[in-house]
């Protein structure tokens, strides 16, 4: 009788955990190469968007109408 790719051990929680926190790594590597190196950033548009928005906040004391 064939066994499941989970009773064979393959997927046991540490190779899982060892996998992702590898694929992590890769993709923040990744992430750091291309925001130095490239044009498009990798970083989303809106972490920029609300970060200024929140300075502007900040230093206006509030939001003007």
């Amino acid at each position: 009788m064939k066994t499941s790719v989970i009773e064979s051990g393959w997927l046991r929680l540490p190779t899982n955990l060892l996998l992702a926190s590898c694929l992590r790594l890769a993709l923040i590597v990744y992430g750091l190469v291309q925001d130095h190196l490239m044009l498009v950033k990798y970083t989303d548009i809106d972490y920029v968007v609300f970060t200024d928005g929140a300075r502007l906040v900040s230093q206006v004391g509030g939001i003007i109408a």
